[in-house]
């Protein structure tokens, strides 16, 4: 199968800094430093894991290892309900995690604001009011940083990105991350500048999907993983297009050593950002190299001035 050959860096733009990795996250980083994903953005889905992930990038880009770790820093549509209960004010919670965006920045380390949006199929987790009592602070985030929005879109029929052109507007770009939706909410999001739209497995689960997928032009996509969720399924139309990597897979058990040439079965890391490629790739009959390295040009556009 056709190769990356010529591209030197890849960026999975969304990895959850979650439990499931801590026995092996150095694994994890090598495999996918083996296969030139060599750039990784962790995703902050509120203030405490914000700072932890901060605190995990600094600590793993001190050893001058690639790949080069970022993080963003926000507040997740689905874990609104629980910045309630911390008791903070809107105003308090936006001023703490700007102080952390900005003690992120000063090394490069923070380079969006959000994990931010709706969640209209998740009210169990948080009310719409809830969510939407919380979002606009991002807005605010991003002017005073000047750092782009990492969205959040599911299902809200447009309502989000209506509400943020009727709020000033996108500040500073945005990726609108694990993108799912219809063509009506592809070309709504393709039409605003400095915007761009990034896909993971989720992304690519229906024929439809793939045709939603299909009409992203090269110059508004991202890849991400989404790990360790978000996978792309046997079942996925695109599957035939991936290709096996060549580490070994096994059953996740009690007491399992990790190996540096083992992956865990059904969990998702950022080395398959590779297989997210090709699928896009031959959706929309591109070649491999060309989908990653325009995927890189964007990530300059978008982030350049933010990132080493």
């Amino acid at each position: 199968m056709a190769s990356f050959s010529g591209v030197t860096t890849l960026t999975d733009i969304a990895v959850n800094l979650d439990e499931i990795f801590d026995e092996d996250w150095s694994h994890i980083l090598l495999r996918a430093r083996e296969n030139n994903v060599n750039r990784i953005i962790i995703t902050g889905v509120d203030l405490e894991v914000s700072k932890n992930a901060i605190k995990f990038c600094r600590e793993w880009n001190a050893s001058g290892i690639l790949p080069r770790l970022y993080t963003t820093v926000g507040l997740h549509p689905t874990n609104t309900k629980q910045a309630d209960e911390t008791g903070l004010s809107v105003e308090e919670y936006e001023q703490r995690l700007l102080e952390v965006a900005m003690d992120g920045m000063q090394d490069k380390t923070v380079v969006f604001i959000g994990e931010c949006g709706l969640d209209y199929d998740r009210f169990s987790y948080a009310d719409l009011d809830t969510q939407k009592k919380w979002f606009l602070m991002h807005l605010n985030l991003s002017r005073m940083t000047g750092l782009p929005l990492f969205l959040h879109e599911r299902n809200t029929n447009n309502f989000l990105l209506n509400w943020i052109k009727e709020s000033g507007g996108i500040p500073n770009g945005a990726v609108v991350h694990s993108f799912t939706g219809n063509m009506e909410d592809r070309d709504n999001t393709l039409a605003l500048p400095n915007v761009y739209i990034s896909i993971n497995g989720c992304s690519l689960r229906t024929i439809e999907q793939c045709d939603v997928i299909s009409g992203i032009p090269l110059d508004k996509i991202l890849f991400e993983t989404d790990a360790p969720w978000c996978s792309i399924k046997s079942t996925s139309p695109c599957f035939v297009h991936t290709e096996k990597l060549p580490y070994n897979v096994i059953k996740r058990k009690k007491g399992t050593i990790p190996r540096e040439d083992t992956m865990i079965k059904d969990r998702n890391e950022p080395v398959m950002v590779t297989q997210v490629i090709r699928c896009y790739a031959a959706l929309t009959q591109s070649s491999i190299e060309c989908a990653a390295s325009c995927a890189e040009e964007n990530i300059q556009k978008l982030l350049g001035k933010f990132m080493h």
